[in-house]
């Protein structure tokens, strides 16, 4: 931004200081006590200091996304010290940058992002390192009620990366456990799994801090099978050739996974490698493209990513780790995304990270995990309190109780128990023959108070079905009967039988 823009977005305070020659500790002393909040310590909270003496009037730049915005040191020297106060953030967060000098005075800088300084020391850090997670045991693993294969199955991996000082291993590990959810508990074909990500190389990937970078390859290979995965470099162009090459070859009858991990910036704006935002709208255009997909399933794990539950529709589910105005947030071991992390957990029925604890995250005891299910678990066991994931399906309702990585399972029936009943097991209600669905009718389903004095009455059954969808088939209808009594003990009981074509 302009130099005569820099208040408009950071706060100076300049106050004397009652210090002689301040040495790096000196000051580093004075910063704790004057400037920190007494509960400093007891706070998730890393400080840095600069190598040396900062030179008047210097531009210290932001790192990565805000590239543009900076601060400049007083007309005198000074000690820089970094003061990251939300360290496992994503960015933006809320940051300081301090200059204390060796003339009695100091000025503080609220900032977004850490400062692009070579060589700053750390004096103070929580965050741990990151490292990748193992997931080699996922195809031991029991798969939920799918079909044995996929072919009507597509999806979209996206990460951007940003640059390689933003470019967690977090990603590729978020990345990795979504392919192999979809690989190998869903079925998918590898032909139709199209993984964008970072500069397309494995490379360039930060397994240390923002100051104190440690760049590690990463493998091609997100499943661990010998073959690469990774297939394109995270530009606006690869994810316009990616989403033409889905509106030609995907048709009404296939479903549509996209799943987003990335760095996100106001805006709801995703970014992508080699300094590169994607705005929503363009990000719309592309998901535009394939509109005409029997199902759409988004899974958007970025910082602000709320801004895009406007791309909600009748075959459209969009999932998001946090509302349009909030950032999202790491695991604190820093492995993964929080939220995605158990979204992942929840579809695919184990932590990726470990080598077999299951996860209970089939609400309804079904068998399928719905998109419904998946946020119900990752919601109640994410633990950042800042973030508020959510999932939008406002023009079809049912749609994400009956979305799974496999589209739309089969047609669901039932008939209430009660009149509050929705056809979630159990339903636990005492008398069932309250039903609001079974009733004596005549001939045209009219209900009948007495039955008594001759005439033809007929059992009369309403049928629900769950699924926005229309069943192709014909089904059949079993309705038991037996005598009034006080003992009727299934099935002996229940010895009258008729059963017909529905459907």
């Amino acid at each position: 931004m302009k130099k005569g823009n820099l208040l408009v977005c950071a706060m100076l305070v300049m106050c004397q200081l009652s210090l002689a020659q301040v040495s790096r500790d000196s000051a580093y002393e004075f910063l704790k006590t004057n400037i920190l909040p007494n509960d400093w310590e007891d706070k998730e909270i890393n400080i840095y200091v600069s190598p040396n003496l900062v030179p008047e009037n210097s531009v210290i730049t932001a790192l990565g996304i805000g590239f543009d915005t900076f601060a400049i040191s007083p007309n005198y020297k000074t000690w820089f010290f970094y003061v990251d106060e939300e360290p496992i953030s994503q960015w933006h967060r809320k940051c300081k940058y301090v200059f204390i000098n060796d003339e009695n005075n100091f000025i503080i800088i609220d900032m977004t992002t850490p400062p692009n300084y070579t060589g700053m020391i750390p004096l103070h850090t929580i965050t741990p390192r990151f490292i990748e997670a193992d997931t080699s045991s996922w195809k031991k693993r029991k798969k939920p009620k799918n079909k044995n294969v996929s072919a009507n199955d597509y999806a979209v991996i996206i990460s951007g990366g940003y640059l390689p000082v933003m470019n967690w291993v977090r990603y590729w590990n978020d990345c990795s456990a979504m392919y192999k959810s979809l690989i190998d508990v869903y079925n998918y074909e590898k032909n139709k799994i199209f993984v964008i990500m970072a500069d397309g190389t494995g490379n360039n990937y930060n397994s240390g801090t923002d100051l104190n970078p440690i760049y590690i390859p990463q493998s091609l290979d997100l499943d661990n099978d010998g073959t690469n995965d990774i297939q394109y470099a995270a530009t606006k162009s690869n994810i316009a050739m990616v989403f033409d090459t889905l509106k030609r070859r995907v048709t009404s009858n296939d479903n549509v996974v996209v799943f987003v991990t990335d760095h996100g910036d106001q805006g709801s704006k995703i970014a992508l490698w080699n300094s590169v935002l994607m705005t929503k709208s363009e990000f719309a255009d592309e998901i535009e493209k394939i509109k005409h997909a029997k199902t759409i399933n988004l899974l958007m794990s970025q910082c602000y990513s709320g801004g895009y539950k406007t791309l909600a529709n009748d075959n459209i589910v969009v999932t998001v780790a946090c509302d349009s105005n909030e950032k999202s947030y790491p695991m604190s071991n820093m492995q993964y995304d929080e939220f995605c992390y158990h979204w992942i957990s929840a579809v695919a029925r184990y932590l990726p990270d470990d080598t077999g604890t299951t996860v209970n995250s089939d609400i309804n005891n079904d068998g399928y995990i719905s998109v419904h299910e998946a946020y119900l678990h990752a919601a109640n066991a994410d633990t950042q309190p800042l973030e508020t994931p959510q999932y939008f399906s406002p023009e079809n309702p049912y749609l994400a109780a009956y979305l799974t990585l496999n589209g739309q399972f089969d047609m669901d029936l039932y008939i209430r128990d009660s009149i509050n009943d929705n056809g979630n097991e159990p339903t636990n209600v005492k008398y069932m023959y309250n039903s609001p669905d079974i009733w004596i009718g005549d001939s045209d389903g009219n209900p009948v108070d007495n039955i008594y004095g001759g005439g033809s009455y007929y059992v009369c059954v309403r049928i629900h079905n769950k699924r926005a969808v229309s069943s192709t088939s014909t089904e059949r209808l079993i309705v038991n009967w037996a005598k009034a009594g006080i003992d009727l003990p299934w099935p002996s009981g229940w010895d009258g039988e008729e059963d017909k074509d529905i459907g």
